[in-house]
């Protein structure tokens, strides 16, 4: 994706943060002549990040980075039993998951899956990918837009509690995973 759009209102990095809004686990290669944007794309969640002119080389490594990234993915995946049917599940495809009791209620972005198990065992299948931030709600912190002592704003618009008890941990499981992204 360039940054910079020459005679357009818009520039790359808005378009980003409106896609990555909408598909989470879209990857982009910021590329640009200014490298003053550098520290704008930040805003966005880059695989990678090129300044022309581009160098094939570098072209390649970020390709093959992003395929990486992208197989990753794939490979991790969480079966459950639901209406009696076992479903395959992409734990990226996964914004959150709220729990009533031993009903789960898991918001996907393409739709809510309903499934009876507990919360501990949904979790155990996920290899820490998800932060526990309340007796109730495990999130997915792919689609964290905003983080506080009270909620936690999902990139769907919605807001999950996050309990004084499980604030400190989830606070702290958060930052590595910001770290681990950069």
């Amino acid at each position: 994706m360039d940054i910079k759009w020459d005679g357009a209102k818009q520039n790359g990095i808005d378009v980003t943060i409106r896609l990555q809004q909408t598909y989470p686990r879209i990857k982009i290669i910021f590329l640009t002549g200014y490298i003053e944007y550098a520290v704008d794309i930040f805003m966005t969640k880059p695989s990678y990040f090129l300044v022309k002119p581009i160098q094939v080389e570098k072209l390649k490594f970020a390709l093959e980075k992003t395929m990486q990234e992208i197989d990753a993915e794939k490979d991790k995946r969480i079966v459950l039993h639901i209406s009696g049917e076992v479903v395959n599940l992409i734990p990226s495809d996964i914004i959150y998951v709220e729990s009533n009791k031993h009903e789960l209620l898991i918001y996907c972005i393409d739709g809510q899956k309903r499934v009876w198990m507990k919360m501990d065992d949904f979790l155990e299948q996920t290899d820490d990918i998800f932060i526990r931030v309340h007796q109730s709600f495990a999130i997915n912190p792919c689609y964290v837009r905003r983080f506080s002592m009270k909620d936690v704003l999902m990139a769907d618009g919605t807001k999950v509690a996050v309990s004084r008890k499980r604030f400190k941990d989830a606070k702290e499981q958060f930052l590595d995973y910001l770290e681990r992204r950069e």
